[in-house]
């Protein structure tokens, strides 16, 4: 007698249990670190990705996600900067068109922040400006 499992069957048997232990440590290192946590060496990328995806698409883990995202969010705009979207892509391992929509929700994080950080330049620089003409008009008037 032979059981068979599909590979859904056989990644929920491995990792019953554990979501959130897995969602910690995912959160805390980063997809590498899941790597590490449960066992799968660097050479079966297409295990880790097997697991990747039921974690992202089938438990939920999206919203996980997105907060490692939004945590890390400086240092993917570094190299985002530095060596373009492509490797921000393979640093998530969202590299393949079943990603497009989590890419795409990536996108918007590091498009809210980097808005916002450039906001917050100019906003600096303006304050500046104004405070520079406040004073020469003070020290004008008082003078």
């Amino acid at each position: 007698m032979h059981i068979t499992f599909t590979e859904k069957q056989l990644i929920n048997y491995f990792v019953d249990g554990q979501e959130e232990a897995c969602i910690e440590v995912f959160l805390s290192e980063g997809p590498d670190g899941l790597r590490k946590y449960l066992g799968i060496p660097e050479d079966r990328e297409d295990v880790f990705q097997s697991v990747y995806d039921y974690f992202l698409f089938e438990r939920g883990f999206s919203g996980a996600f997105l907060t490692r995202v939004s945590c890390n969010v400086s240092k993917l705009l570094q190299i985002f900067h530095s060596e373009g979207p492509d490797a921000v892509r393979y640093e998530l391992h969202l590299v393949g068109s079943e990603y497009d929509d989590l890419w795409m929700k990536v996108l918007d994080v590091l498009l809210d922040h980097y808005s916002l950080q450039q906001l917050n330049e100019r906003q600096k620089s303006h304050v500046g400006e104004f405070f520079g003409r406040l004073r020469k008009s003070l020290l004008r008037n008082i003078l």
